[in-house]
């Protein structure tokens, strides 16, 4: 049930991740081949959401601008992670939500010129989309300040809590797998839990791994960390899909992981996928 009457809504809780450097990629030796070589990385300071957008964000958002409510699949709505909601329009989000809290859109976005770096020819949108990356709004987190803030600025950390062992009482993901040395065998929830469940990681940030997958605004390319620039690096200049991190209730420990990379199509539109906010210090 979708409520008629709106509240004013809050200036989403951020967590401010200090500059640093680390080592971005697969430090355990354990992950897939895109998540090599480890490479060194720098990102200045941003801010980041403690939790994904929820559906109460995004239905306000809809009463307000007069879009279609995103399907919550009877899974639930209120403080449940927002999902069936496509990359443009989170970028779209995260600019009204910058004008609404006075804040400098970071996104200009052309949805009449297709988009040259959009290589996915099933793509019908192809919005161009374009950062300034010294506004101050909101925006997606780009790969690396993801996987830095899921790491506790960048720690030798395998789960997005904090954790080196994916235990189904502290992470929403599938723990049925039998003899997973980095899980505890437990149950496999059926949906999403809501977007404060479980603890936090030591920088104020819930459910980093596991729950939905997190869309970035990167590119995604398997060959990418070959060549990623050190300092702030934003992903290629075009590609075919677009970067997703933290895994999801769906999935095993291992693409929970802090540096498992996933790729999923600009447009689409999924159960199991949300996003969560970024912006500069």
């Amino acid at each position: 049930m979708i409520s008629n009457k709106l509240i004013a809504m809050p200036k989403p809780e951020m967590s401010e991740l200090i500059t640093g450097i680390f080592k971005m990629g697969d430090t355990f030796a354990e992950g897939n081949s895109d998540e090599r070589p480890v490479h060194q990385v720098k990102v200045n300071a941003f801010f980041l959401s403690k939790y994904c957008v929820s559906f109460d964000d995004f239905d306000y958002y809809s009463s307000i601008t007069g879009r279609s409510f995103a399907d919550d699949a009877n899974m639930g709505r209120g403080q449940m992670p927002v999902v069936n909601v496509n990359w443009y329009e989170m970028i779209e989000y995260c600019n009204w939500l910058s004008e609404q809290d006075g804040y400098q859109k970071v996104y200009s976005i052309d949805k009449v010129q297709g988009d040259i770096n959009n290589h996915n020819e099933s793509d019908t949108l192809k919005w161009t989309v374009e950062a300034n990356w010294s506004a101050n709004g909101y925006r997606l987190p780009t790969e690396a300040e993801w996987e830095f803030a899921a790491r506790d600025c960048g720690g030798h950390i395998r789960f997005g809590n904090g954790s080196q062992i994916a235990r189904p009482s502290g992470m929403n993901f599938d723990g049925m797998e039998p003899s997973n040395p980095i899980a505890e065998v437990g149950k496999k929830r059926p949906a999403p839990v809501q977007v404060n469940a479980f603890e936090s990681n030591k920088y104020g940030l819930f459910n980093m791994s596991g729950n939905v997958w997190e869309m970035c605004w990167d590119w995604y390319d398997s060959d990418y960390y070959a060549r990623s620039p050190m300092n702030n690096p934003k992903g290629p200049e075009s590609g075919t899909l677009k970067v997703a991190r933290g895994g999801s209730w769906v999935h095993n420990a291992f693409k929970c992981r802090t540096m498992s990379r996933e790729h999923k199509a600009a447009q689409l539109i999924d159960v199991r996928i949300g996003f969560r906010l970024a912006r500069n210090a």
